[in-house]
C-alpha cells in the first residue's frame, strides 16, 4: 500500500513538473515569436511597387479644383475663419472634406497648446477624412501623432494595434519619387535637413499670409487706403516672391529625386522605424528596446537604427563597455557610425517621455 502511494506521489510531482517546464517553454517561444514592430515596417518599407499618396495639397484645395464625385467637397479654398465657424456649428460627417482638411491643418500647427477635449475632437477629424481619403499619407499622419502626443503628454492608454496600424498604413505609401510627398512624410524634426527647412520655412509663410488676409479682409473700404494695409499688402507681395523662390528650390530637389539621388533617410519615410522604439523608451520599457533593437540588427545589421537604439538603451543603464563593444563589433560603415555618434549628442539630454514635441506634421 505505501508503495503504491509513493509511486502515485512520484508521479504526481513529475506530471506537475511537467506542466512547469511545459508552461515556462511556450512562454519562451511566445516572447521570441513576439512581432517585432520595428522590422515590420521596415519590411514594408523595401517592397516594391507601393501606391503614391494622395497629396495633402489637393485636399485643402490649393491651386486646384475639388473631384466632382464627392458631393460634400467644395471647389474653392476655405479660409481659416469660415473653417472653423462652420466645423464649430455642424456635424464633422456633414463638412466637406476640404473644409475638414484645413481646420486640422490649422490645429496641427499648434498641437503642443491644445487641451486633451480639443485632441480628441481632431482625432475624430482625422478619422474621418481617412474614411473619405484613405490614400492620404498626411491623415493618417495626423491621427497617429495625435494619438502618440494624447499617449505621452496627456498619459491616456492607446491600444499598439491602433498605432501600429497607421505605421503600416503609411509605410505601405512610397513617398520617394515626390519631394511635396517627401515633405509629408518627415515626422521627427532634424534640423540638418534641407527639405525640412523648407517646409518649415513654408509653413510659416502660409500662416503669416493667412493671417495677413484675415487682418485685410476685416477693413473697411477706408481702411483699405491706409497706410497699415498698404503695409499688410507690400508684406503679402514680399512673402509671394520668396514662397516662389522656395517652390524653385523644390523643383531642383525633385529633379534630383529624378536622376537617382539619395536623400536623407528619414525623408525617405525611415521615421516611421522610430515611433516604436521611442514609445518603449518613453515607458522606461529598456528590456523591449534591447530585445526590438537586437531583432532589428539580426534582420538588417546594415541599418544604423538597431544599433543606435541598442548604445542609447546600454548608456541610459550604465552599461558604456557593452555599448563600446557593440559598436567596435558592428562592422558597420564610417558614415553608419558618424550618423550613431551625432544622434546620441544631438539626444543626450533629451527626456524619452517628451519625444513628441519633435513629432512634426
Amino acid at each position: 500500500m505505501g508503495e503504491e502511494t509513493s509511486k502515485k506521489r512520484q508521479y504526481l510531482y513529475g506530471l506537475i513538473l511537467f506542466s512547469i517546464l511545459f508552461s515556462v517553454l511556450i512562454f519562451n517561444v511566445s516572447q521570441h515569436k513576439r512581432i517585432c514592430q520595428p522590422v515590420v515596417i521596415k519590411r514594408i518599407l523595401s517592397k516594391k511597387n507601393r501606391p503614391t499618396p494622395k497629396l495633402w495639397k489637393e485636399l485643402l484645395g490649393h491651386g486646384r479644383r475639388i473631384a466632382e464625385n464627392d458631393p460634400r467637397q467644395i471647389s474653392m479654398p476655405v479660409s481659416r475663419v469660415e473653417t472653423i465657424k462652420t466645423l464649430s456649428d455642424t456635424p464633422i460627417a456633414e463638412q466637406s472634406t476640404e473644409t475638414l482638411a484645413n481646420y486640422l491643418n490649422s490645429y496641427m500647427r499648434k498641437i503642443d497648446s491644445q487641451d486633451l477635449v480639443s485632441l480628441q475632437k481632431n482625432i475624430a477629424v482625422a478619422d474621418e477624412i481617412i474614411l473619405r481619403a484613405p490614400e492620404s499619407y498626411s491623415g493618417h499622419k495626423a491621427k497617429l501623432i495625435m494619438l502618440l502626443v494624447q499617449e505621452a503628454k496627456f498619459k491616456q492608454k492607446i491600444e499598439d494595434y491602433d498605432v501600429n496600424s497607421l505605421l503600416s498604413s503609411m509605410a505601405d505609401f512610397d513617398v520617394s519619387h515626390n519631394t511635396q510627398a517627401i515633405k509629408e512624410a518627415i515626422l521627427i524634426s532634424n534640423a540638418n535637413n534641407e527639405i525640412q527647412k523648407l517646409d518649415d520655412d513654408l509653413t510659416d509663410i502660409y500662416g503669416e499670409k493667412e493671417d495677413l488676409e484675415m487682418q485685410l479682409s476685416s477693413m473697411d473700404l477706408e481702411q483699405l487706403s491706409s497706410a497699415t494695409a498698404q503695409f499688410l499688402k507690400n508684406r503679402l507681395a514680399y512673402l509671394s516672391v520668396e514662397e516662389q523662390r522656395l517652390f524653385e528650390r523644390i523643383i531642383i530637389l525633385e529633379r534630383n529625386i529624378e536622376e537617382g539621388e539619395l536623400l536623407p533617410a528619414n525623408a525617405l519615410n525611415e521615421d516611421l522605424i522610430h515611433i516604436p522604439f521611442l514609445r518603449m523608451l518613453a515607458r522606461s520599457d529598456f528590456d523591449e528596446v534591447i530585445s526590438n533593437a537586437e531583432n532589428f540588427i539580426d534582420q538588417f545589421p546594415d541599418s544604423p537604427i538597431g544599433y543606435f537604439y541598442l548604445v542609447k538603451t546600454l548608456r541610459i543603464l550604465d552599461r558604456e563597455d557593452e555599448a563600446l563593444t557593440l559598436i567596435l563589433n558592428s562592422g558597420l560603415s564610417k558614415e553608419a557610425l558618424s550618423a550613431i555618434q551625432m544622434n546620441l549628442e544631438r539626444f543626450e539630454n533629451v527626456d524619452p517621455r517628451a519625444y513628441w514635441k519633435m513629432l512634426k506634421f
